[in-house]
């Protein structure tokens, strides 16, 4: 039986337009349909908050509290809490938005390299060598520049760039695909 190729990625720089087309392809295996109506709601939630939070101060502006002793206006805790929201929503996507920069200035990410046979991946920082086995990669995903390598909440993100010409690549992937189906069925490639 003759041994399978050992698929090596020319060194690579990750740049932004990398991660973000790595996250967008990792989203999906990594996200059950759990996560994915937690994402829709908090969009639904953020999208009806200002509407709302607009009519009760369009409301309360024209037409005041309508509480005939009102022990404290309502405007002012109304504009606190509308801010405190606002400042969460805010933080939170300003947060989510920077970790592909983050990412980028980590030196694990400059100067990469991967290295892929029957037994796993091998990915290749600057002083560092990671390396798992087929079956504890949870998905493979493959864009139009991009393949990732999921593994719990982490993407390992490879160029497609790397690993040749159209033609190497698809060869590479189709390799690819069919250890890591291989591990995770408990076949022999």
């Amino acid at each position: 039986m003759p041994t399978p190729p050992r698929i090596v990625a020319a060194p690579f720089t990750l740049t932004r337009a990398h991660l973000d087309a790595a996250e967008r392809l990792a989203a999906g295996p990594l996200a059950d349909r759990w996560a994915r109506v937690d994402g829709w709601l908090q969009y639904v939630i953020q999208l009806g908050l200002a509407p709302l939070g607009g009519v009760f101060l369009y409301l309360l502006l024209r037409h005041g509290t309508g509480l005939p002793a009102a022990p404290v206006p309502l405007l002012p805790p109304f504009l606190i809490a509308a801010g405190i929201v606002a400042g969460v929503i805010l933080l939170g996507n300003r947060t989510a938005a920077r970790v592909p920069d983050i990412t980028l200035r980590s030196r694990f990410f400059r100067g990469n390299g991967a290295e892929m046979d029957r037994d796993g991946l091998t990915f290749l920082g600057p002083d560092s060598r990671w390396q798992t086995g087929w079956a504890d990669i949870d998905a493979l995903a493959r864009g139009p520049s991009v393949m990732v390598a999921c593994v719990g909440p982490m993407y390992f993100p490879i160029p497609q760039s790397a690993l040749g010409d159209s033609a190497a690549t698809e060869a590479a992937w189709q390799q690819i695909s069919a250890w890591h189906s291989a591990a995770r069925t408990g076949a022999t490639v």
